[in-house]
């Protein structure tokens, strides 16, 4: 006689229909007898109860660890509306530091998903690497413990051939808890049983609360665009709908308050929300905290810099120069109402997303994208191939379509009206190019190298396009 101990599905085989889910049981537990078996008979007693001799094992007293960070997260949706509302509450050491809520359309599930997702970026931005979350959804937190793994490696395809719902979502996820050591807790669901309901709770108490309540609203005028709020409760009225709405911008309060038939002035919606603490301390977000003068002070380098600026900069001074120079920065300046300057960068940027869209599925593209783009920006870049041969590996004219490698003919060299050393006048930046007036040329300069075939380096005024440049007559 052969005792056959339970079997635990895998996350695959929960997801069958109950029918489904027996069958494969059987089958395993056939499998197993005809191996024992080896070609003997097997007769089946279907009805007999066998008694395990196992001896009871007694439950494990362990404490749970403990964990420094919680985040306590719920998503829900009522009403015929097809809008579903998330929220999370995030505790450090049993003390909350911050709480957020807010609306997307779609439903339930996609709340819960959401309020992971909205508690996982917190977490990054405080740095976080170790947390617990607690979740009353079983399809978030076994989502989270088994199938996101299944699912990245099925490319996000479901047991039934499907796509699995909320992938956008799913995917974000995946890359942020890669930074994170998580640990995930499915409490009950509106109940007092579990170590975590008394914070699952709050969370859903937070999520449920929506609508509210003016007292003496019935009192303010009334006209067609709504109540008048008057400016003694301008300020309570518009932070109460702020944090109800889970901190939104100006746009979005203003909408609310129309629904509760209650007009503000836009502008001083905008005005209350420009003290709101929370969204001071918050909204910069990665971008740096606003100082004194708007300055954004950045956490980390900025990668490149792009300006589009109406009169006079105040970047352009000898000493500019000279820092760029000693710190590698390259600056080139695109003047308006000129091809020539304009189609090279237009050019260039065509090309990296015709590589880019032709590229998207191998592995590697995102870093070598990184490594083109610093190539292509060297301040070498005569001295090297051309933008399409490190792109492509090869040259878009090939054998098949065109002349091939041997048949080509010399590369001319390039047709600069410039030589190394010669002293060219400077066109002055204020002068409208389609204009009959003559252009103003005030300041010489020495031609120190040669880029390409349309800028050329100065030895004053850096990087400068040829058709802003005139020989002086020797």
């Amino acid at each position: 006689m052969v005792t056959l101990w339970s079997y635990t599905l895998s996350s695959v085989e929960k997801k069958f229909p109950q029918e489904e889910k027996e069958l494969a049981v059987l089958a395993r537990y056939w499998g197993t007898m005809k191996d024992l078996a080896q070609g003997q008979g097997i007769k089946v007693i279907t009805q007999s109860q066998v008694t395990a001799n196992r001896k009871a094992q007694k439950p494990q007293e362990t404490e749970e660890k403990s964990y420094e960070w919680i985040l306590y997260t719920d998503g829900s949706r009522k009403g015929q509306d097809d809008t579903a509302y998330w929220g999370y509450i995030l505790k450090q050491d049993g003390k909350e530091q911050f709480r957020q809520k807010g609306r997307v359309p779609g439903s339930a599930q996609a709340g819960e998903v959401t309020a992971i997702l909205e508690g996982l970026l917190e977490l990054e931005k405080r740095k976080v690497k170790t947390a617990r979350i607690i979740t009353d959804s079983y399809y978030c937190a076994q989502a989270l413990k088994e199938d996101l793994t299944i699912w990245e490696e099925n490319g996000y395809e479901g047991a039934k051939g499907k796509m699995v719902a909320h992938q956008d979502l799913w995917k974000k996820i995946a890359e942020l808890r890669l930074k994170m050591c998580l640990d995930v807790v499915h409490q009950k669901a509106h109940g007092k049983e579990g170590a975590h309901w008394k914070g699952n709770d709050e969370v859903d108490r937070y999520v449920q609360q929506r609508r509210i309540v003016f007292v003496g609203r019935e009192k303010w005028e009334q006209t067609p665009k709504g109540r008048v709020v008057p400016e003694s409760s301008v300020v309570e009225v518009v932070q109460a709908v702020h944090e109800a709405l889970g901190h939104v911008g100006t746009m979005p309060t203003r909408k609310e308050l129309e629904k509760q038939q209650l007009w503000i002035p836009v502008g001083r919606v905008r005005q209350v929300l420009k003290d709101c603490d929370v969204c001071g301390r918050y909204n910069a977000g990665r971008r740096g905290r606003r100082v004194d003068g708007l300055t954004i002070k950045s956490t980390v380098p900025w990668g490149s810099v792009c300006m589009d600026a109406a009169g006079p900069l105040g970047i352009t001074g000898k000493k500019v120069d000279q820092w760029c120079q000693q710190n590698g920065v390259m600056r080139i300046y695109s003047p308006p109402y000129t091809p020539q300057a304009n189609g090279v960068v237009e050019r260039t940027i065509g090309l990296v997303k015709n590589w880019i869209g032709k590229n998207a599925n191998t592995k590697e593209w995102s870093t070598k994208a990184l490594e083109l783009g610093k190539a292509l920006n060297d301040r070498h870049r005569s001295d090297r191939p051309s933008p399409s041969e490190e792109l492509n590996g090869r040259p878009f004219v090939s054998e098949k379509v065109g002349r091939g490698e041997e048949e080509k003919k010399a590369a001319p060299g390039l047709r600069i009206p410039f030589e190394v050393g010669q002293r060219v006048w400077i066109k002055a930046r204020d002068h409208p190019m389609n204009t009959a007036v003559k252009a103003k040329y005030e300041v010489s300069d020495i031609v120190e190298k040669i880029l390409d075939s349309n800028t050329v380096l100065l030895k004053k005024k850096g990087i400068q396009g040829v058709e802003q440049l005139k020989p002086v007559p020797s």
